[in-house]
């Protein structure tokens, strides 16, 4: 079982959602990357998680929220791990290919110690890199 940054908890059943937003879109055309920090994610040692990254083309509200439009379907998402934690948690597979509602999952693995890592999500797109991270405290 797992407890979110913002205070809710989910089960080992649950996956996280972690968003990634390609831009202001309204047609849903060309973009500019944007992206965003995840709330942190606490995971008990030797235990694992899936987390669901969303890519996906949306609007700014004006008190700063998203609103996503049009998920980005065949997008590879990399996932790293700060190579200083490496030792506290794996990810895997280190990348996966968004399906049709924009969304690749990955499975976050605690290792046998208690610490704070980071992994980085990125999204490659014309050249440019869209890139959130997740804070992951093992206990």
């Amino acid at each position: 079982d797992g407890e979110l940054g913002n205070g809710t908890t989910s089960s080992r059943n649950t996956p996280t959602q972690v968003d990634i937003n390609l831009g202001r879109a309204s047609d849903c055309g060309a973009t500019n990357i944007m992206s965003w920090s995840a709330s942190e994610l606490k995971i008990k040692k030797e235990k694992s998680k899936d987390i669901i990254i969303t890519a996906a083309q949306g609007d700014v509200t004006e008190d700063d929220n998203f609103t996503f439009k049009c998920p980005a379907e065949g997008m590879t998402v990399t996932a790293v791990v700060d190579s200083k934690r490496k030792k506290l948690i794996s990810v895997s597979p280190t990348s996966a290919v968004t399906d049709e509602n924009g969304e690749a999952t990955f499975t976050i693995k605690a290792r046998n110690r208690k610490g704070k890592a980071k992994v980085y999500f990125s999204i490659e797109e014309w050249g440019a890199w869209a890139t959130t991270e997740l804070s992951v405290k093992v206990r």
